[in-house]
């Protein structure tokens, strides 16, 4: 597919050419189990990404698979459900990317999925610090809204309409379960990375036994427990609630 038609300005930033194709298919390859693993193809990142995975790497001093791993997590939680694929009428798959890291205890798997993920978290702390401030102009319009309240109720007029309270926008969670997720997915139907420090914690989010409540569960039928709860984000229906990647 031709890059005509994306301004060249936007193109250069991610360190692309308006005649290179938007994407290259790379064909399965069968390996002998004695072989060595093929390297991670950062090439096929864009440059910047590229970039950061390398230099990553060698600052890290690990492979660059862990760092592209959760690079291409973060990219696809940021596109989130802003964009979807429909392969046929009926059928529509989000950008949500699941990767896990596996690795021995002292392989830098913490450093390397940093490396890309505290770009999420620094944009979380950006936007809890204007939800803050947000949250301070709604505390004084609550305040005037009940000196005009009772005013209007001395002068045996209707109330004027209450301020709204604003929504928290979030990028990243860590560490949650899925009960506390599904209100943050609900108020940010893009979607939001989830980071689990250990993949037991993943695992034991799908095994655990409890029902979702009820509300929850209407929403895809009338499944419960460990079926519901995958069924709510493995493929990021905007109908169900939302997407998030995992690393």
């Amino acid at each position: 597919m031709s890059l005509q038609g994306i301004p060249w300005d936007i193109l250069r930033g991610v360190g692309l050419e308006p005649d290179e194709p938007r994407y290259d298919v790379t064909t399965f390859r069968r390996f002998p189990v004695k072989d060595a693993a093929p390297g991670f193809p950062t090439s096929a990142l864009p440059k910047p990404v590229a970039r950061l995975v390398e230099e990553s790497a060698a600052a890290i001093g690990c492979p660059p698979d862990a760092i592209g791993l959760s690079a291409l997590v973060a990219l696809g939680s940021a596109i989130g459900n802003s964009r979807v694929i429909q392969p046929k009428k009926g059928w529509t798959e989000s950008a949500a990317i699941y990767g896990a890291v596996i690795a021995d205890s002292g392989e830098k798997k913490t450093a390397a999925i940093a490396a890309t993920t505290d770009v999420v978290q620094n944009l979380e702390n950006t936007l809890n610090r204007e939800h803050d401030k947000s949250l301070e102009v709604f505390a004084r319009e609550e305040r005037e809204y009940e000196v005009e309240r009772k005013e209007a109720a001395k002068q045996g007029l209707p109330a004027p309409p209450p301020p709204r309270r604003p929504t928290a926008e979030r990028v990243h969670v860590n560490d949650t379960t899925l009960e506390a997720l599904i209100p943050i997915l609900k108020e940010n139907p893009r979607g939001v990375m989830l980071e689990r420090d250990e993949l037991v914690g993943w695992v034991k989010l799908w095994t655990n036994t409890k029902p979702v409540a009820k509300a929850q569960s209407d929403s895809i039928g009338s499944q419960r427990g460990p079926t519901a709860r995958y069924l709510l984000t493995a493929r990021a229906r905007m109908d169900l609630l939302a997407s998030f990647g995992h690393s």
